[in-house]
């Protein structure tokens, strides 16, 4: 656990983690304005996740932690690593802290969001849209049972756990390749393929469409705790892919192997 320890610590000292933040805040403030003028908080924040410049939270959350890897790459860190033959540690507690970093980047970016434009508008009106808005969530009976900040935090958890996953693809694309603007704009412009086309192709199933899963905590079955472990297993399935091939990928590099 040392070196989740001290990677954690890396992370909440960074600037570049800190700039991520305010970046993603940034991002939603500018929807906010140019989205139109929602009734509630609620109402307002499922407004703003229909605008496309809302993925652009993601290119942030993407700097938090996954160029890191780079960097020590860049300075040769992984060097000492491999004298005190503990790399295996070292790849896990990355891995581990990259998905985390886009986690707790979107996480807190939201709820300082949600803070500021709880000053300008009511959280939840009584009788309102944003209840029959928030039917087929997952965490529909949070804001049933008058939760509605909680609600809130819980939706951009489930964005955060989706911007972790990207966070992990950016990162294995600055291992082999080595380009930082390439690492940010290709997940991105990857998330607008599958979330145009195959959305489209499965527009009634919710299985496959990370839009209704991630952005908007659908149910994918009448049930809400298998539809919320279906979610998360997905988020594992494909953290597991990511981390697999970025393991393999960084352990030949640092065995001194050609690839």
């Amino acid at each position: 656990m040392s070196f989740l320890k001290v990677e954690f610590y890396r992370m909440l000292v960074s600037r570049t983690f800190w700039l991520s933040v305010a970046g993603i805040f940034a991002v939603l403030l500018m929807v906010d304005y140019i989205a139109p003028n929602g009734e509630d908080l609620v109402f307002q924040y499922h407004i703003d996740k229909y605008y496309t410049l809302f993925i652009a939270v993601f290119a942030f959350s993407n700097l938090a932690y996954a160029q890191s890897l780079r960097e020590d790459d860049e300075h040769k860190y992984w060097q000492c690593i491999m004298v005190r033959g503990r790399w295996k540690g070292y790849i896990r507690a990355r891995i581990i802290m990259c998905f985390l970093s886009g986690v707790i980047s979107l996480v807190l970016a939201h709820i300082l969001y949600f803070l500021v434009v709880m000053l300008q508008k009511p959280l939840l009106l009584e009788g309102g849209q944003s209840l029959s808005m928030s039917e087929y969530s997952s965490f529909y009976s949070v804001i049933e049972n008058g939760h509605a900040f909680l609600y809130l935090v819980l939706l951009s958890v489930w964005l955060g756990l989706f911007g972790g996953v990207i966070a992990l693809f950016s990162m294995y694309l600055t291992v082999i390749a080595g380009n930082r603007m390439f690492s940010v704009c290709i997940p991105l412009a990857g998330y607008y393929f599958l979330s145009e086309y195959v959305g489209k192709i499965a527009e009634n199933t919710v299985f496959f469409n990370l839009n209704a899963i991630y952005f908007y905590a659908r149910k994918a079955f009448e049930n809400t705790w298998l539809s919320i472990g279906y979610t998360l297993g997905l988020t594992c399935l494909f953290c597991w892919i990511l981390g697999m091939l970025m393991a393999r990928r960084m352990s030949r590099r640092m065995k001194g192997e050609i690839v």
